[in-house]
């Protein structure tokens, strides 16, 4: 199904995702409006929203809004990483070469906030991205392990994010299942 077009979603397949569903990204706007990338799992011929996705939008030339959603707000995290690592890195991502955990702390809000910020931490920092993430719950927050490639390996597609905006992070239940967005300075 890689490269036909989604009767779900109208976009290009990216390929088969788990138990029936499929990947797709909705390519860039024609006019011209920057790195705009989706990423949804779709049940093939379901028409619903899947459990899990994620995308990415350009604010302006400076900013970038990433959405993510899933079943758990841990899923909803993951996801919420993967946009935002989305929004720069191709597909095909390199081999990670080293594990990076850490933890975060606090409301819904705050863990989401603090762990898109320390992935572009350890991008700015460390020169290693995420090709890979787990989230897990702990009693004051959340727990993220992050399998890291060297950023050097990677040729970007859209401008690096430079931080978190400032009291644009919401995260919360809606509709039976978790949501976030984030806006991001690239």
């Amino acid at each position: 199904m890689r490269g036909a077009q989604c009767g779900v979603c109208q976009a290009r397949s990216l390929g088969a995702g788990p138990e029936g569903t499929h990947l797709a990204r909705v390519m860039p706007s024609p006019r011209g409006a920057g790195d705009s990338a989706e990423v949804t799992a779709h049940g093939i011929g379901s028409g619903t929203r899947s459990p899990a996705g994620r995308r990415a939008r350009p604010v302006h030339a400076g900013d970038l809004r990433i959405e993510a959603w899933g079943t758990t707000r841990e899923l909803c995290v993951a996801e919420a990483v993967r946009a935002l690592v989305d929004s720069f890195v191709p597909p095909g991502r390199p081999v990670a070469t080293r594990v990076v955990s850490f933890e975060v702390t606090g409301a819904d809000d705050q863990v989401t906030a603090a762990a898109l910020a320390r992935v572009i931490t350890a991008l700015r920092r460390l020169g290693v991205v995420p090709v890979d993430t787990e989230v897990t719950g702990t009693p004051t927050g959340l727990r993220l392990r992050c399998d890291m490639a060297d950023a050097a390996a990677i040729r970007p597609r859209g401008a690096l994010p430079k931080a978190v905006t400032a009291g644009s992070v919401r995260c919360g239940r809606k509709a039976g299942s978790w949501w976030c967005t984030a806006r991001i300075d690239v």
